[in-house]
This record gives C-alpha cells, sequence and structure tokens, in this order.
C-alpha cells in the first residue's frame, strides 16, 4: 500500500524551503489503520492530526486516545500524552502498552510517582517489559 505512495514523491531539487507529506487520506483502509501505519513511518504529526480527528468523533476511541500518547511522547509534549494514555487507561485498565508508555510520558513529565505505579501495573501484565523499563527508571 504505501510503496503506491512513495511513487507519488516529487524528485528532489535544490529548494531547501520546499516540503512534501505523504497523503494522509487513503479511501482503501480505515483511518485508524492509516493513522498508525503514519505514526510507524515516522509521520508523527500527521499521524497526530489523524488520531485527534478521531477523538473529536469519539472521546473514548482507544487506539486513537493510544495512538495521539504515543504521538505526544515522540513530539515531547509528555503532558499531553499522559492526559491521553491515563483517558485510554480509564477504558481498558489492564493494557501493559499503556502503562508503558504512561510510565515513559510520567518520566519525562518528572513525575517519578506516576512512572513507578505504572510501572507496578506493567509487572503484573507483562513482567519482562517491566523489567526493562525498571533499569530506565533506576538509572
Amino acid at each position: 500500500m504505501w510503496q503506491d505512495l512513495e511513487a507519488d514523491t516529487p524528485p528532489l531539487d535544490d529548494d531547501p524551503t520546499r516540503t512534501w507529506r505523504r497523503p494522509v487520506a487513503c479511501l482503501s483502509q480505515p483511518r485508524l489503520a492509516v493513522a498508525r501505519q503514519l505514526l510507524e513511518d515516522g509521520y508523527t504529526d500527521e499521524a497526530l492530526a489523524m488520531y485527534l480527528e478521531l477523538l473529536s468523533q469519539d472521546e473514548r476511541e482507544l487506539q486513537a486516545l493510544k495512538g495521539a500518547g504515543i504521538a505526544w511522547i515522540r513530539l515531547g509534549n509528555y503532558r499531553r500524552a499522559s492526559q491521553a494514555l491515563r483517558s485510554a487507561l480509564a477504558v481498558t485498565p489492564t493494557d501493559p502498552e499503556l502503562h508503558y508508555h504512561l510510565a515513559i510520558s510520567s518520566l519525562g513529565l518528572g513525575s517519578r510517582p506516576e512512572a513507578e505505579n505504572a510501572l507496578r501495573a506493567l509487572s503484573k501484565s507483562a513482567p519482562a517489559l517491566a523489567r526493562d523499563l525498571d533499569h530506565l527508571l533506576r538509572g
């Protein structure tokens, strides 16, 4: 799917002000799948915009909350990331991926107690991942 979009990339030139962004609309895929692929491909701003659009339609959409949280972590906005991840945890409190990312965003905020709480919750569902993250907390 993404190979076809790469063909639409304009040729490189010497104009440093020229920017090109991958087309966001892909009618053959659900919007969540497109946003997830954009995030995985490093198009964080575009993915976040799409997640926010999805959240404007349903503020409890779990995958959009999770994706927005991850995008905000990547953009360094740990406060917004923590808000989104806590909202997602209200929907599904046992998701290890949410606890992992909440610990990361809490560390970014300098909130060690919240990071440790997320780590404790993570250790119940994904002990190996919790051990790896614990090394970050202690380091």
